[in-house]
Formats: C-alpha cells, sequence, structure tokens
C-alpha cells in the first residue's frame, strides 16, 4: 500500500538555511473553519455584499471567483445572480433576511448563500468582512464570522495614502480586499497553507553525512528512502537525536503522525531542545487538521 500522501501533500523544497540545519518548505491543504459539506450544502451563491460603493459587489465577484478556483463547491455564477438582485428577489444589496435568503436560495437551485457586510476603515488601514453562510432550506444560519484584511504593514501604508492621493488609497484599498477574501474563501473550503520548518543536520559544525543523505533523497522526492536512511541511523545510533527529529519530519510529511510524534519525543528525550517540544505540537495539530480533511471530502 503507498504511502504517499497525494491529497494533502501540494509540494516540497529544501533549502539550505545554515551551516547545522536545512530549511524546509512544503505546501499542506488545511481543512475549512466549518464543514459546509457535513451539513449537506455542496453547492451555494455570493450575494452582493452590503458596503460603500461599489466594495459590496466587488467583493462578491473576488470571492465568486477564489470558490470557483477552488473547485469544493458549486457555485452560481455571479450574472445569475445579479439577475435577481435587480428584480428585487434579494434586494440590490443582497439577503438581509433569512427567510428572503430562503426563498431566493429556492429560485437559484443552491443549498446555501453567504451573505456580508464590507466595513472599511480607510483612516485606519483596515477592511473588515462580516460574513454569514445560509442554508436555503431552512434559513438557518450555518455560520457566521468576521476576517481582518490586511497585514500591520499594509495597514500603516494605508494610513499614509489616507493623508496623500486617492489612486494609492484605491490600490492599497484592493489588496486588503484580496487578503480579506482570501481569508474569507479558506473559511469556507479547504486551503493550501505554506510549512516552512527546520531539518537538523547533526553535528557541531559541519553535520553528519549519515544524517544528510536523507536530506538528499528528500530532495530527490524519495521519501520513503529518507525515511529508511534515518530508521538505520537511529538504529546503529539511538542517541543521534538529530536523525530522530528528521524522521519524525518525514513522517509527518507522509501523515503518519503517530510514528512522527513518537521520533519527536525520542528527540526529545535525548535534548529537549524547544524545537522538538514545538515538534510535538506541530504534529498533534497537523493530525486533527487531516482528520478534518478526510471529514470534508
Amino acid at each position: 500500500m503507498s504511502r504517499m500522501p497525494l491529497p494533502v501533500l501540494l509540494g516540497l523544497v529544501v533549502s539550505l538555511s545554515a551551516c547545522a540545519t536545512q530549511q524546509l518548505n512544503f505546501t499542506l491543504q488545511a481543512p475549512a473553519a466549518v464543514n459546509l459539506k457535513a451539513k449537506g450544502i455542496h453547492s451555494l451563491a455570493v450575494t452582493t455584499f452590503d458596503g460603500p460603493g461599489e466594495s459590496g459587489r466587488r467583493i462578491a465577484e473576488l470571492l465568486t471567483a477564489k470558490l470557483v478556483e477552488g473547485q469544493y463547491f458549486k457555485v452560481v455564477e455571479r450574472e445569475k445572480l445579479e439577475a435577481l438582485e435587480k428584480e428585487q428577489v434579494l434586494g440590490m444589496t443582497g439577503v438581509v433576511d433569512e427567510k428572503m435568503a430562503a426563498k431566493a436560495g429556492k429560485v437559484l437551485g443552491v443549498d446555501a448563500l453567504v451573505l456580508g457586510k464590507v466595513m472599511p476603515h480607510l483612516g485606519q488601514g483596515k477592511l473588515v468582512l462580516s460574513y454569514r453562510v445560509v442554508k436555503t432550506e431552512t434559513g438557518e444560519i450555518l455560520m457566521a464570522k468576521q476576517v481582518l484584511g490586511g497585514t500591520p504593514e499594509e495597514g500603516r501604508g494605508m494610513r499614509r495614502a489616507f493623508r496623500k492621493d486617492e489612486r494609492e488609497r484605491s490600490d492599497l484599498m484592493a489588496k486588503l480586499a484580496q487578503n480579506a477574501v482570501a481569508k474569507l474563501a479558506a473559511s469556507l473550503q479547504p486551503h493550501p497553507v505554506k510549512v516552512e520548518r527546520p531539518f537538523e543536520t547533526g553535528g557541531w559544525l559541519f553535520g553528519d553525512s549519515d544524517v544528510e543523505q536523507g536530506i538528499d533523497y528528500l530532495k530527490a522526492n524519495r521519501p520513503e528512502d529518507a525515511i529508511a536512511q534515518w530508521e538505520g541511523v537511529v538504529a546503529r545510533d539511538p542517541m543521534n537525536n538529530a536523525a530522530w527529529y528528521d524522521l519524525g519530519l518525514a513522517h509527518e510529511i507522509m501523515n503518519e503522525f503517530d510514528k512522527a510524534e513518537q521520533a519527536y519525543r525520542a528527540a526529545e528525550k535525548i535534548t529537549p531542545k524547544p524545537r522538538y517540544l514545538e515538534a510535538v505540537g506541530h504534529v498533534k495539530a497537523a493530525a486533527e487538521a487531516h482528520r478534518k480533511l478526510e471529514e470534508e471530502k
């Protein structure tokens, strides 16, 4: 039986970081905040958000595109939805009443509607999206959350732009909107996340060639050989904490979480480094995320 975690491990890059460590960069698939499919949601539509000017329509367009890209839900085209909005079936700024949402959802033939509000705070360099997912069959609110667009650095830039010209302010608001929509979409469907973790090469200065051989196997996309290499090292040298730790990383990216935790704890028992303590926490979180992903399929 193959152990390659193809549905979860999306990319793997090993790069040089320091004389005693090398960096492991990989992309994992993370679960949605709420498992909507478990609640019977397989299709949805994004209404025009309530917001100043064209902000609500723009957010709805961006979110619809993100959800279509994710290919997790069947998503109604914006043109079809806007036709209903113009006919006042949904209202000009989206649905505000859950009973109306149920009625409109049945017209569209979808399981749920995404409703929301855009709250820009230009002077503070912030953009907040408040949203909820309404089940069309019952009008039940399945989830209600807020996301904040941007980073502190973008916020400082926005505050400076707010005191300058309109064009720069508009460009920064577009970036904040894209950031907020990406977070919103990630809460609704499985999504990729980048992970960066350090390997250990063993030894104090030049490393351990036997340990480094396992890293070379991973560079060549041969994780099974990397595991076999590090298992051989710890069999010969049970006190080699670097080999135990790297073995844990290899098991983790293969979704073998119990084996990964055992390897991390072996490294921690030999030398209680903060990195090893953190690795145990990481693998527990990864195991829980993987369990949720399996449920969301």
